[in-house]
């Protein structure tokens, strides 16, 4: 059971810490680093913490009888779900944050061959320098669809 618990307070602060750089990540490559490390760190883990869990179930049920074995181990069982889940959602939060990054970067990518495109936005300017559309190009990243325009300065 000690044993147990020492690693729920390892996982727990390594999901911590994890999430933590995560925040610092500026790129694909960093968050990719990140998320393997934290694969190969975590994950071979869970199957000997089920292993303990089963092992501490069967001495419960011995020392307790069934019903009230049930009952001590409940909260173990749960303890080890939320865990599970907890680094199953960071797992995926590491995927998405990867995949925002690369569509951040395609889109860096465009502006950077083409510094004249600028995305719409709702504000209206008025006077003599308003910017007029002179054409139109279509950007897609992951289904969307990004309108930009070329815009033109006019007198």
């Amino acid at each position: 059971m000690d044993e147990y618990q020492l690693w729920c307070e390892e996982a727990s602060a390594t999901i911590a810490r994890v999430g933590k750089f995560s925040l610092e990540c500026r790129s694909t490559e960093a968050v990719s680093v990140l998320y393997r490390q934290f694969e190969k760190f975590v994950w071979p883990t869970v199957p000997q913490q089920e292993e303990r869990i089963s092992q501490i179930t069967e001495l419960a049920i011995r020392l307790h009888g069934v019903e009230e074995g049930q009952r001590y181990i409940e909260k173990t069982v749960s303890k080890h779900s939320e865990m599970v889940e907890s680094i199953r959602e960071l797992s995926n939060g590491l995927m998405e944050l990867e995949a925002k990054l690369k569509r951040a970067t395609e889109w860096e990518v465009h502006l950077l061959l083409h510094p004249h495109h600028l995305l719409t936005c709702g504000c209206q300017t008025t006077g003599p320098s308003r910017p007029q559309p002179i054409t139109d190009c279509r950007y897609r990243a992951s289904g969307h669809t990004l309108s930009v325009y070329h815009w033109s300065i006019t007198p």
